[in-house]
Parts: structure tokens; sequence; C-alpha cells
């Protein structure tokens, strides 16, 4: 599936709550980070979710660990930004997202396109 800012909404029906977080990629040339997780699913076992944020502006990922050690997501949100306060310029047409670790370090993406997969 792919999220633009047109229906970025349902990024938020993805439940990455207690997904593992197994490998990010910046692929700095083309403009795509990409994340790998593994999502824990009542009806199956595991399942793999990647989502390719493209054409990205901004990717900061901290690793202070001020919860303690941790690779699971607490969650993914949609930040709304209102031109005050922001930690980074962001143009109207990009996705920001703040991904929060169960150690306390969040990953922060601003992209144009999320596109995600399951494997």
């Amino acid at each position: 599936m792919r999220i633009s800012s047109e229906n970025k909404h349902l990024f938020e029906d993805l439940d990455l709550h207690d997904a593992e977080l197994l490998d990010i990629k910046c692929d700095y040339r083309n403009k795509v980070v990409t994340v790998i997780a593994k999502l824990y699913l009542p009806e199956i076992q595991s399942q793999l979710i990647q989502l390719a944020f493209i054409d990205f502006s901004s990717f900061s990922i901290s690793c202070e660990e001020p919860w303690g050690s941790g690779i699971y997501l607490l969650g993914a949100t949609i930040v709304e930004i209102d031109g005050e306060g922001k930690d980074v310029d962001i143009e109207d047409s990009k996705i920001f997202i703040d991904v929060t670790l169960n150690s306390g370090d969040h990953i922060k993406i601003a992209s144009s396109e999320i596109e995600w997969t399951l494997k």
C-alpha cells in the first residue's frame, strides 16, 4: 500500500505496537529509508513488514536508551506540523512520522510517500 499526504490517515491503521525492529537502511542517493520489522499478530505467529519512506527529506534516529535497551516499537504516529516548534523544516507535501522505541529513543522521518508491504 502507498500512503501520501492525501491519505496519510491510513498510516494510523497500521498496528506497529510491539513490532520488533530488525533493520533500517538509508539509501541516500535514491532518497529512500527502509524500515523492516517483525509484527506479532494473533492469527499468525509473525509477519515481516517493510516500510519504505520515499523521497525523504529528513531522517534521524537517537540511540541514547533513556528507558534502557530495547528494539521494540511502542508505536508510530503522524506528527502534524503547524509551523511552530517543529524539529526540522518540512514541506507541506511531506508526511512526518515519529516512531518511539521501548528504549525511549525516536526514529523521525519526513517523506513524500510511505510504501508498506508484508512479507
